[in-house]
């Protein structure tokens, strides 16, 4: 599974509200100077005075709105990436897994129970007798370094091909 860093998400919140807003913006600006020229027309404005205000209120509309837009936006592109993010981070509920130590050992195997604001409630269970023993939350050190599995299966599997029986 490819993992985004957060520099990468940040810079997609970026670009997408950047996008966003300048959108918005241009949209608003180009009514403004719809509305002055209609202003214009129905009105008695003296020519220099139209074209000066043709010209200045967008400008200076197009940057009150990306004051206003870019905000907005870069709130609202980060509650959908982190809903995309949240939403695919759900396929890891009732994955088993087995968490590695710095050397590559096997540290505690366990069951993913639910996803509670990108915080996941594992279950540990005994490497003796298979029993369940801990609930508890999983540390990002855990989570960055746990090989997750479809099944129990197929984690006991790679559990036995990383640990062989030994015969006597």
């Amino acid at each position: 599974m490819a993992r985004t860093t957060a520099t990468q998400y940040w810079k997609m919140i970026g670009s997408r509200a950047w996008a966003e807003a300048w959108s918005t913006a241009r949209s608003w600006s180009a009514l403004a100077a719809i509305g002055i020229g209609i202003a214009g027309l129905y009105f008695t404005v003296p020519n220099d005075l139209r074209i000066q205000l043709a010209w200045e209120i967008p400008s200076a509309m197009v940057i009150l709105l990306l004051a206003v837009f870019t905000p907005a936006a870069i709130y609202e592109s980060y509650k959908e990436l982190e809903a995309q993010v949240a939403s695919s981070e759900d396929d890891l509920v009732n994955k088993w897994f087995h968490t590695m130590s710095e050397e590559g050992k096997i540290q505690y195997q366990g069951k993913v129970l639910e996803n509670r604001n990108g915080r996941y409630l594992i279950q540990l269970y005994s490497f003796l007798d298979g029993e369940p023993t801990t609930q508890r939350f999983m540390t990002a050190q855990e989570y960055w370094n746990a090989r997750f599995y479809h099944s129990n299966k197929a984690m006991l599997a790679e559990y036995e091909r990383l640990h062989p029986p030994r015969v006597r």
